[in-house]
C-alpha cells in the first residue's frame, strides 16, 4: 500500500513539474515572439520613413 502511494506521489509530482516548467517556458517564448515581432515592427517604420524622404 505504501509503495503504491509513493508512486503515485512521484507520478503526481512529476506531472506537476513537467506542467510548471511547460508554462514558464511557454511564457518566456511568448514574451520573447512579442519582443521580435515589435523590434521587426519599428524597424520596418524606420525603413518606410527613410524610403519617403530618399531621392
Amino acid at each position: 500500500m505504501i509503495k503504491k502511494l509513493q508512486r503515485k506521489f512521484i507520478i503526481v509530482s512529476m506531472a506537476v513539474f513537467i506542467a510548471v516548467l511547460t508554462i514558464i517556458i511557454t511564457g518566456i517564448n511568448v514574451a520573447n515572439y512579442m519582443k521580435v515581432v515589435h523590434e521587426a515592427d519599428e524597424l520596418l517604420e524606420i525603413l518606410r520613413k527613410t524610403k519617403e524622404f530618399s531621392p
